[in-house]
């Protein structure tokens, strides 16, 4: 799995290429065990602070994601995602900041993205599609932990019904 062309093409003007391999952030990513997968994600897109790809109409950029894991809240016992975490009863791996909101965004075992703040939402199963969808405001699709009970283990979608975490179809937009 990987980006859309278009969106590796904007990766490209953020500063990517094709087969980058950095290793910045190899040491923390070992202090707290993150999967090879996301390693491997991190080395390859890592450090790059990417603009929103907007849709052709839109002009105004505002939002940018830090691929930076540490830019985020980080992941001692005091983080955001380890409360998350705990509430979850999964683990989270921290792999960005999205801006202006300072949500950070997380990643667990099998590849959800997830935006931790206040709340937690997650934005897609699939770490490349997830990042794809933060980029590109394009994140109506996802789902959101019951915000009046976090322990409950129950997920809801933008419309407010309840649907369950393992079979849920995210939805993007086309462009």
């Amino acid at each position: 799995m990987s980006f859309t062309k278009e969106m590796e093409n904007h990766l490209k003007t953020m500063g990517w290429y094709p087969n980058r391999k950095i290793t910045t952030y190899d040491e923390f990513m070992e202090r707290y065990n993150y999967p090879e997968f996301i390693r491997e994600f991190i080395r390859e897109y890592g450090g790059l602070k990417i603009l929103e790809l907007l849709d052709k109409k839109d002009s105004n950029v505002v939002n940018r994601t830090s691929l930076n894991p540490l830019d985020s809240d980080g992941m001692d016992s005091d983080s955001v995602a380890e409360d998350w975490a705990t509430d979850l009863g999964r683990k989270l791996y921290v792999i960005g900041l999205y801006s202006p909101e300072n949500f950070d965004i997380a990643v667990d075992a099998n590849g959800a993205v997830y935006f931790l703040g206040q709340e937690c939402q997650c934005i897609s199963n699939n770490i490349f599609k997830g990042i794809e969808a933060i980029i590109r405001i394009d994140v109506g699709g996802g789902i959101e932990l019951d915000p009046k009970d976090s322990t409950s283990g129950k997920w809801f979608d933008w419309h407010g019904n309840l649907v369950d975490f393992d079979s849920y179809e995210f939805k993007y937009r086309t462009f």
